[in-house]
């Protein structure tokens, strides 16, 4: 017996610790990666968002959207940087990520979080926006276009998921948690506190085969993913994309606006031949394919993505 009660005094402490240490990350990372603009409520939640561009810019408005466990410090970073130089550029942080926030777990799905981004550009009057989706951001806004068609311009899609995920890549395997009281308690304590330790090798995974960028950390926002909201929301997301992706098999997304694909060919967690090429030849997409380029190319390959946007903007009424 008194060995139990020693157990369960060690564990309660170390779950203690380990609390407190999240709590500490949690602080540091508000602090080094802070809002960069305005939270607006929605059905569901509040999201964060950023514009930028000239005034009265001509052509249909850019939205970016981020991917799993990230925020739109990934489009800031960089790329909206240079899209903003012509064109009304919006940025924001998906409901659950970032410094936005979303009721529970039951929005996580897809199409909740694109009712409330579009109800989010509703009240900035923002009619048929070209969206920009990286990674599981490609997915929300092909499911977008799919669902709301008449409510979008175009796709430009950057390393994005386009098909059903079989298998989930080891580096997020930590986040396919489907109780929420555990995923609650492992974001709150354990993964909080180590989630910094983590996230530096998860980063050169993702990044690879490129370097991690620069200023990752806080100018890209990676720290914000170290938090115990980072790890809920994105083990929410993860759940429920991998569990509700029938509607992407082949043959039944039906798409009806233009687009642009592109896809780094050494891609470390999607196939560039069926999330990028494969898809493109089936929906008649232009598909840009860039020898020995990763994942992360919003943040490593800006001029590229920017000059893919381009192309579309070609293609699109004014």
């Amino acid at each position: 017996m008194d060995i139990l009660y020693w157990v369960i005094g060690v564990l309660g402490g170390a779950t203690l610790l380990a609390f407190i240490i999240a709590r500490m990350n949690a602080a540091r990372a508000a602090a080094t990666a802070p809002k960069l603009g305005p939270v607006t409520e929605v059905a569901g939640g509040a999201l964060h968002w950023v514009e930028d561009g000239p005034e009265n810019a001509e052509g249909p408005t850019l939205v970016c959207i981020h991917g799993l466990g990230s925020n739109l410090r990934a489009f800031t970073y960089a790329l909206a940087p240079l899209l903003a130089k012509k064109h009304r550029v919006i940025c924001v942080d998906r409901p659950g990520s970032g410094h936005s926030k979303r009721d529970g777990a039951h929005l996580a799905p897809l199409e909740e979080q694109g009712k409330m981004i579009f109800e989010l550009l509703d009240k900035l009057g923002v009619e048929k926006p070209i969206l920009i989706g990286h990674s599981l951001g490609g997915a929300l806004s092909l499911r977008m276009a799919h669902d709301r068609p008449d409510r979008v311009s175009g796709l430009v899609l950057l390393a994005a998921a386009t098909r059903p995920v079989e298998h989930v890549p080891d580096v997020f395997k930590g986040l396919l948690v489907r109780s929420g009281a555990l995923r609650n308690f492992l974001g709150e304590t354990f993964f909080g506190a180590l989630a910094p330790l983590l996230g530096a090798k998860n980063a050169e995974i993702v990044f690879a085969p490129e370097p991690v960028v620069e200023g990752f950390e806080d100018r890209a926002g990676g720290v914000l993913g170290a938090r115990p909201k980072g790890y809920i929301g994105a083990s929410e997301d993860l759940v429920a994309a991998f569990e509700g992706s029938d509607w992407m098999r082949e043959g039944s997304v039906k798409l009806k606006v233009p687009g642009v694909v592109l896809y780094g060919s050494d891609d470390a967690l999607l196939s560039a031949a069926d999330h990028g090429r494969g898809f493109a030849a089936e929906h008649g997409l232009k598909y840009i394919e860039m020898p020995g380029k990763g994942h992360m190319i919003p943040l490593t390959e800006p001029e590229a993505c920017a000059e893919a946007v381009e192309s579309l903007l070609e293609a699109v009424p004014a």
